[in-house]
């Protein structure tokens, strides 16, 4: 009977502490959203993008990945958060929605609110599959 209780007590607190996917979820976008606030915008996107990530550009679908990877670098800021994540029971796809803002030289020039789509690869990583920037507002 120790055994039994020792046991249960051990897979709960392993379950306690693993780290469940809807962290993973928002821990990978919140690292994607660092990356860009510490080095570039350039530099998360081509890190954090998988290689046929759709998005819009004025309504018209574009690569993401591409896109991004045909940019020059600047010191332009995107920057943004998590506010909704939702996941799959299976952990393999997520959506997480928030606020950004996207400033040149300290001044913001556009803002609204982002969706991005992420998919678990089989090796484990996510990667951004979708983004979507409904209701954007320039300055």
């Amino acid at each position: 009977m120790k055994r039994v209780i020792l046991c249960f007590i051990l897979i709960r607190a392993f379950d306690v502490y693993a780290q469940k996917p809807i962290d993973e979820l928002i821990a990978v976008e919140k690292k994607f959203a660092k990356t860009s606030k510490d080095y570039s915008t350039k530099k998360a996107f081509l890190a954090f993008v998988d290689s046929n990530c759709v998005g819009y550009n004025q309504g018209k679908q574009i690569n993401i990945f591409r896109e991004w990877a045909e940019r020059s670098a600047d010191s332009s800021k995107l920057t943004w958060s998590p506010e909704i994540s939702v996941i799959a029971a299976s952990g393999e796809m997520g959506i997480n929605s928030g606020p950004w803002q996207y400033s040149e030289t300290d001044s913001v020039i556009a803002q609204g609110h982002f969706t991005t789509v992420w998919k678990k690869k089989n090796n484990g990583d996510i990667f951004m599959s979708e983004m979507q920037l409904p209701g954007l507002k320039y300055y």
